[in-house]
């Protein structure tokens, strides 16, 4: 199995509240250096919840693509088009008192298939952050050769430096951006027939 760069960009504007709703809308782009071409993706995440007390958050995620991409495959004579996979989620969000947060996530696909997942933000000293975070798509597809093509996951571990050390006060601050910046988990490519 070969490895190939990938690179990753995240954008977007959001409210957070300590009690009420919050939400936002954030651009990812992905620059993916597979097969010898140079491919860019793009995807548009939304995320509206409802915080209560600043401690418990319900609410929905979507993810939307907005690109795709055909390639032509000489070896097997056929043509594959990627694009980024639509995502619909509930999760839970649930906010530590000394600046950790963890979400766990499900939902569906636009092709039928279900993902779940989680991440988390735990503070390791006053400026330095863990964040590990795993996605995984289960395929609507029976299991054996063409279910195991079908499944996507992604597993993940961050070190967040905060400014000012404010690694563990940090879930106070209105300004703490709302989304992860994407990653493999957060856009799944899938190759579509």
């Amino acid at each position: 199995m070969n490895g190939y760069p990938q690179h990753f960009l995240t954008a977007g504007v959001f409210r957070r509240s300590r009690d009420g709703f919050q939400g936002g809308v954030a651009w990812d782009w992905m620059l993916d250096e597979r097969n010898t071409s140079v491919i860019d993706f793009h995807q548009l995440r939304a995320e509206l919840g409802f915080v209560d007390c600043g401690c418990h958050e319900v609410g929905a995620m979507v993810a939307v693509h907005l690109t795709d991409h055909t390639l032509v495959n000489q070896q097997q004579e056929s043509i594959d088009t990627f694009q980024p996979t639509d995502q619909y989620l509930l999760y839970y969000r649930m906010h530590g008192k000394r600046g950790g947060e963890g979400r766990v996530y499900g939902g569906v696909t636009d092709d039928s298939d279900g993902i779940v997942g989680a991440d988390f933000l735990l503070p390791l000293t006053n400026c330095w952050s863990l964040q590990p975070s795993f996605t995984y798509l289960i395929p609507d597809e029976n299991g054996g050769s063409i279910g195991a093509r079908q499944e996507a996951w992604n597993i993940g571990i961050n070190l967040v430096w905060h400014w000012k050390g404010q690694a563990r006060s940090c879930h106070s601050s209105p300004y703490r951006p709302l989304f992860n910046v994407a990653d493999n988990g957060y856009m799944i490519i899938d190759n579509r027939p």
